[in-house]
């Protein structure tokens, strides 16, 4: 096995920064005094899936043997107005979870442990025996068999023990009492390095699952009903810079250093919603090599820049912003997979317009690379 690094001890530590900080939309204004007000209507839940590795690529297909099952331990607490996205989410819940999950083949990918935050949207605000949400939910996990070229060559898929986990999921509860749920639901989770270490075609799994709850805490607190202002149409422009680091599919260990710059137009129709488009500047030192791997000859330093146009939509709660965009190369020499790219992260606003980026590009269901920045919104 490979030795963990210096790049590897980073990530993590940056991995556990973010988590604490992005998906705790409240902590900008919880006090010492009313910090213990989050916790209310506290549940216990329970919950077991069945499903299937998505193959996305052939050396994924051809190394599975069998379904997948996992098991699934959450505490969750209702959210019940104490600022104005609370009542605009439709009262949430918001939690923290505990996965294990098989992966389709013991030998090859081993066995995954997630922890992870989460936030369920119900799709009413109104109490019901009957009700739908949905969950987003962001973390980190540890994969128990990674890719070796002696002893694992077969796993393409993951190769680094710590990874990033990424679910979203639908539900159908029902209430059976004021104690006591039951619920149905269908997912989709991700499981990937971001490209800090290769091979990285990441995992992804989809799943149907049954559970439990039960609240083991009374609410604390009744539903308050804040007033929300209506806000003026507004378009914002927002710059992003970012940078990291990236390993290539070669398996060399090699450190590639990668770069964007990010300019985004928003039109912003009200306060939940945003969509826009914008322009990228990529840099990405490991074009050059797998140019020369695919087409030979040698390469200059313009086959390391690429341009490329997105489209975005934005969804905000509080000061975060979760970022999902769609675009392609409008210059580019060299591309390795395919033209079209995909981004989805997380921009949070840690003083007044000054933001932090975290998010993933991708080609497909492949993870290029993690692009770690700070920007600003005019």
């Amino acid at each position: 096995m490979r030795n963990v690094n210096l790049n590897t001890i980073l990530f993590r530590t940056r991995i556990i920064i973010i988590i604490l900080c992005l998906n705790s939309p409240h902590s900008h204004s919880i006090s010492s005094s009313d910090s213990v007000k989050l916790i209310n209507n506290l549940r216990l839940s329970l919950e077991t899936s069945y499903g299937y590795i998505y193959p996305h690529h052939s050396t994924i297909e051809y190394s599975l043997e069998s379904s997948i099952y996992s098991f699934e331990i959450n505490l969750t607490t209702d959210t019940y107005g104490r600022t104005l996205w609370d009542k605009l989410y439709r009262y949430p819940r918001m939690g923290a979870g505990y996965l294990y999950t098989s992966l389709g083949n013991d030998r090859v990918f081993g066995k995954a442990h997630a922890a992870f935050l989460f936030i369920d949207i119900p799709f009413s605000s109104k109490v019901k025996k009957l009700y739908s949400n949905y969950r987003i939910g962001f973390g980190v996990s540890y994969l128990t068999r990674q890719f070796d070229v002696s002893e694992n060559p077969l796993n393409l898929a993951i190769s680094s023990g710590l990874n990033i986990y990424v679910n979203f999921k639908y539900n159908v509860r029902f209430r059976i009492d004021k104690k006591n749920e039951v619920l149905a639901g269908i997912g989709f989770s991700h499981f990937s390095n971001g490209k800090l270490a290769t091979p990285n075609l990441g995992i992804n799994t989809v799943t149907v699952s049954l559970g439990y709850l039960y609240n083991i805490m009374p609410a604390r607190y009744p539903r308050q009903t804040p007033e929300i202002k209506p806000s003026l149409k507004k378009n914002t422009i927002e710059f992003i810079l970012t940078g990291g680091a990236k390993t290539d599919d070669q398996i060399s260990g090699k450190y590639y250093f990668i770069s964007s710059f990010i300019m985004d137009y928003k039109f912003v129709p009200g306060m939940k919603y945003s969509f826009g488009a914008g322009v990228d500047f990529f840099y990405d030192e490991s074009l050059g090599p797998n140019k020369v791997g695919d087409e030979g000859g040698n390469y200059t330093s313009s086959d390391l820049f690429q341009i490329g146009l997105h489209g975005a939509f934005y969804t905000r709660y509080s000061k975060l912003n979760i970022v999902l965009q769609v675009g392609s190369y409008v210059h580019a020499n060299y591309y390795k997979y395919t033209r079209v790219y995909s981004r989805i992260g997380f921009r949070y606003e840690i003083y007044h317009n000054i933001l932090l980026n975290l998010s993933l590009k991708a080609h497909r269901a492949i993870a290029d690379y993690m692009e770690w920045g700070i920007g600003y919104r005019f």
